[in-house]
């Protein structure tokens, strides 16, 4: 049996799966202002996925401020109480990130701010299901629940936050059985956690404080890196960056050298004009643009690529083209695990006018799961840039007047080989653009076993 088993492991490679667990936690509070911080909780790495709740007093708005590198708000300032406001944010954790992330909220008040991390998350997909939320405004309690969801899958990690409005009203009692790294702050705020080992309902959890207080919460539940098939994925990105100008230039240098082998590297470019800038860089690599020039007005984007690219430690890319490159920004991601011929699927979205603030990509459908789709969205007046598809913004810069034009750069690994038609949205109307791509990657050889492979094939009998 031992020699048929190593046979069938070095005929049909096996990759195991880790679980999805808690890295680590950090929070930050104060009595009063408006801009907030969070140092990364330690141990944070490239490929980790974290969270950050922010509870606030007041009827506000909470927004990032981490620039080219945002988070996702998954739970918009919810102010179910009337006193107060709650919000939940997101972010896959990608090489060059900061080590402190900042926010900003709405006027001078008291806030508190957890963050967590999660190690090895589903390379996919974040939920499993929705966010549920849950308030009292009667200012009468002193204890209260975040509500019940019911999970799709095994092993998923369940989150249950809960924040009472009141200057240091501590929170004294969390759910029996759940583990709570965070529960402090002058806005108290209490963040625990729990593995669902069986999927199914989780139950409302309780909380209790010490002084009568309105109350938000919120219940959601991550899924773990095997569910889904999300888990054991081969393609990373190793590097990324967004710069801009109001004229040609050469970008400050990046590390891609771990990009390999089989190194794909994306360019998208947002800029003023048709057909605008040209692509080089300092590794003897030649671009290919990828489908057409797409734009409205006096905003364009187009995508370039280059496969099994030569990779250092300090790279750089030209823009050239003269007056024809004017007023760009300039967006890289840098891929590996990808197939010997990764190109797939292009679809650029129709120019949109200056009287909308959203715009489809148009729809592409992957030759197989697991590939990288991207998606590029630029123009003017680009800020706060939103999608409904879950596509993690790399990064992304707002347009400035005079000098350069907005474009947002994002990514998602789908776990089907389902169609994919993504719509950008952002803050005021303008001209805007949109692209999406993917790339064919090596998951469906590497990754066709899993956890109950192992037992398939005698492992621990």
């Amino acid at each position: 049996m031992k020699k048929l088993f190593l046979l069938l492991f070095l005929l049909f490679p096996v990759r195991v799966l880790a679980t999805t667990t808690v890295r680590s936690s950090s929070t930050n509070t104060a009595a009063s202002g408006t801009a907030l911080s969070i140092t990364a909780p330690s141990g944070t790495t490239t490929g980790d996925l974290v969270f950050v709740v922010i509870s606030s007093n007041g009827l506000i708005t909470h927004t990032d401020n981490n620039g080219s590198t945002p988070f996702t708000e998954d739970l918009n300032d919810f102010q179910g109480s009337a006193s107060g406001t709650f919000s939940v944010w997101h972010r896959r954790i990608i090489a060059g990130d900061p080590s402190t992330y900042n926010f900003t909220i709405g006027a001078t008040t008291r806030w508190t701010i957890h963050a967590i991390t999660l190690q090895n998350p589903n390379a996919s997909s974040i939920f499993d299901g929705s966010i549920a939320t849950n308030s009292d405004g009667s200012a009468t309690l002193t204890s209260g629940t975040a509500p019940t969801i019911t999970t799709g899958t095994n092993n998923s990690i369940h989150f249950a936050v809960l924040t009472d409005d009141g200057s240091l009203n501590t929170i004294t009692s969390t759910p029996a059985g759940y583990t709570c790294p965070q529960n402090s702050g002058n806005q108290g705020m209490a963040l625990c956690y729990k593995v669902i080992a069986t999927a199914g309902a989780t139950g409302a959890q309780t909380f209790s404080w010490t002084s009568v207080s309105e109350y938000n919460s919120a219940s959601f539940a991550v899924l773990d890196e095997g569910s889904g098939g999300g888990g054991g994925n081969a393609a990373s990105l190793v590097a990324n960056t967004i710069q801009s100008s109001s004229a040609g230039f050469t970008t400050t240098g990046i590390n891609t050298s771990a990009c390999t082998p089989n190194c794909v590297i994306l360019v998208a470019l947002g800029e003023a004009f048709n057909p605008g800038c040209t692509v080089a860089d300092n590794q003897s690599n030649t671009y290919t643009q990828w489908g057409a020039v797409v734009g409205f007005g006096e905003a364009s984007g187009h995508l370039h690529y280059i496969v099994n690219a030569n990779v250092g430690s300090s790279h750089t890319w030209t823009l050239g083209g003269g007056a024809q490159c004017a007023f760009v920004s300039i967006a890289v991601q840098v891929w590996k695990g990808a197939t010997a011929s990764p190109i797939d699927q292009i679809n650029s979205g129709t120019g949109a006018s200056a009287s909308v603030t959203s715009v489809a990509s148009g729809s592409i459908t992957p030759m197989q799961a697991m590939n990288v789709t991207v998606s590029l969205f630029g123009g003017r007046p680009l800020n706060t840039p939103t999608n409904d598809s879950s596509f993690t913004i790399s990064n992304n810069v707002a347009f400035s007047a005079g000098n350069f034009y907005g474009l947002a750069f994002g990514y998602k690994i789908k776990t089907t080989a389902a169609s994919e038609n993504v719509t950008w949205t952002q803050g005021s109307a303008g001209d805007i653009f949109s692209i999406v791509a993917d790339i064919k990657t090596n998951t469906a050889s590497s990754t066709s076993s899993s956890r109950g492979m192992l037992s398939s094939l005698g492992v621990g009998r």
